[in-house]
């Protein structure tokens, strides 16, 4: 499947490969490879949502249209954004570097589906 949609998905777009197409599909395929030893999602696990596009009209606090892409939404309304680099992160540090972001998420993702209902002890914590 991989081989299928890695051209599909190229279609139309302007990709200046410089003769590192190959490198980048294997490091690609290598990424996928490291998230299936990795994660801790079982793979039966049916989730809320996949890449989702997402915005909320902000203008009634003054502020703009905040607009962002969820990487997954696992059940119970679980925001997981993924992030790739080439060793392993202080989990401290990245919670940090991201927060501003993960919380856009949650802003986002209360905006799309309503307002939030009792606390839940398996939501992640953003």
């Amino acid at each position: 499947m991989f081989d299928q949609q890695w051209p599909e998905l190229q279609q139309g777009a302007v990709i200046r490969w410089d003769g590192e197409e190959e490198a980048e599909r294997k490091t690609a395929w290598a990424a996928l490879e490291t998230y299936w030893i990795e994660t801790p999602i079982k793979a039966d696990e049916r989730p809320e949502a996949v890449e989702v596009f997402v915005e909320a009209d902000l203008s009634r606090h003054g502020l703009p249209t905040l607009i962002g892409v969820i990487d997954l939404v696992r059940a119970g309304g679980r925001i997981v954004d993924f992030k790739t680099t080439g060793k392993t992160p202080d989990a401290e540090k990245a919670a940090h570097l991201h927060e501003s972001q993960t919380s856009c998420y949650s802003l986002l993702y209360r905006e799309t589906t309503g307002p939030p209902g009792p606390p839940s002890s398996d939501r992640a914590a953003l």
